[in-house]
């Protein structure tokens, strides 16, 4: 495993190691600087954040490659919801509702992609 000191205000990619700190100081003792511990390759999670001061866990890290697929659903979701005379109300309500989750349901998954395919077969 590999340890990092997270002094860095936002996400950014060193290397191999994603940093990301927290938006709110340790709960147990105010400390403002987390640990990012990184996991071996069969571990099913990126990275633990532990608080640089007492060493609570604080939560994991989400592997890069689902970060970066978060922010291109949110980006399709957005670009969907952009143009409200496209798509039907229930449609709307749908992307409104999956548009913050971390990850889709495989059903959500094939609703959204019949969505995107219905409207790039209108334009």
């Amino acid at each position: 495993m590999e340890i990092f000191v997270d002094n860095h205000p936002t996400t950014e990619t060193v290397g191999e190691s994603s940093y990301s700190r927290r938006s709110q100081p340790c709960q147990h003792c105010g400390y403002e600087t987390s640990s990012v511990i990184k996991m071996p390759p069969s571990s099913p999670h990126y990275a633990a954040l532990r608080c640089g001061g007492c060493d609570v866990f604080q939560g994991w890290q989400p592997k890069p490659k689902n970060q970066e697929k978060a922010v291109k659903q949110t980006s399709v979701i957005d670009r969907l919801l952009a143009d409200p005379n496209l798509i039907s109300q229930w449609e709307s309500e749908f992307l409104k509702s999956i548009r913050k989750r971390k990850a889709l349901s495989p059903r959500q998954t094939e609703i959204l992609e019949k969505i995107q395919s219905r409207l790039r077969a209108w334009a």
